[in-house]
């Protein structure tokens, strides 16, 4: 008996917990950031409104466009039963989101250990920033659009499975399809290997920055915060302890973990058929808990918010 899988595609729905949660605790934070708090100033301010609004822009498609996916076998597809939208649109924000991630744990790393080079977020300087988010952001959708097209051979490959599983009709289904091994002669079919080289090289850089600023702000801040004044270190102390938590907890759970799991997963050439879209649904919860943490352990925002 072929089970149907719909039923988890209604457990996507849970974006609409995190669509919700996000409005209202990033609208929050930024009536916070523009007119309470002070002791958050700077460019600094205006990367956590930028993100913030990013954040609550791609909560918004989540529920929009409700995407899905589903692993067989050998491949995977990206998909939305919900309406008939672009998909590589959505592909795009979630690099945007997070490049501009990198970017605040640079901003936060320089500001303790190089100001000099804040410079680079300061009058048009500014420029490099958001061009940074947009090149990056189009890399990924470019590359979703050129190597994970549907093509004839993901069609029928996935034709018989999605009807199974989905009641869906491939010739109709918004989809971007990666199937890892040519069903024929078995050989990897290079075109679909190469959006998970582009994928792969995009987070990587993300994911080094991050690696790169945490730890450096984790074993070299106390020494460095000694000639601060105590105000100044507490106030440090606890940014970084927000970045601690939001970008190498949250991040990683959230954000990359999930896709990382299913972007790898064909290439292990395994018998299975399974709904990962419901993986997905979480990224719609990151700007709420990115929001909330910063108002939670930064403690002129909690005093603001009481």
């Amino acid at each position: 008996m072929t089970v149907s899988f719909l039923p988890w595609v209604n457990a996507s729905h849970i974006a609409l917990v995190g669509f919700h949660s996000s409005m209202i605790a990033g609208c929050t934070l930024t009536f916070l950031n523009l007119f309470f708090v002070s002791t958050v100033f700077g460019a600094y301010k205006y990367l956590i409104v930028i993100f913030t609004s990013l954040g609550i822009i791609f909560a918004s498609l989540e529920v929009i466009f409700y995407p899905n996916m589903h692993s067989y076998n050998s491949a995977t597809i990206y998909f939305t039963l919900n309406k008939p939208f672009n998909l590589i649109v959505y592909t795009g924000f979630y690099s945007a989101t997070i490049c501009l991630i990198a970017i605040q744990l640079l901003y936060r790393y320089w500001t303790v250990f190089d100001v000099h080079k804040l410079r680079f977020f300061q009058g048009c300087y500014v420029l490099l920033c958001v061009l940074y988010v947009l090149c990056f952001g189009a890399l990924w959708a470019f590359g979703a659009y050129n190597f994970v097209k549907t093509d004839s051979i993901a069609e029928d490959y996935f034709r018989k499975e999605m009807l199974l599983r989905y009641n869906a009709n491939m010739e109709t289904l918004p989809s971007l399809a990666m199937v890892a091994f040519n069903p024929v002669n078995g050989k990897i079919r290079w075109g679909n290997l190469m959006t998970i080289v582009n994928m792969s090289f995009i987070m990587s850089i993300q994911y080094g920055i991050m690696i790169y600023c945490g730890w450096s702000m984790y074993s070299k801040m106390e020494l460095k915060l000694q000639s601060f004044s105590v105000s100044t270190k507490i106030h440090h102390r606890q940014l970084f302890k927000t970045l601690y938590f939001n970008y190498h907890c949250n991040t990683n759970n959230i954000l990359f973990v999930p896709l990382s799991f299913i972007i790898y997963l064909p290439f292990f050439n395994m018998e299975l058929s399974i709904p990962t879209g419901v993986l997905l649904s979480g990224f719609s919860l990151y700007p709420a808990v990115d929001s909330v943490v910063v108002m939670y352990i930064v403690a002129e925002y909690r005093k603001r918010l009481k």
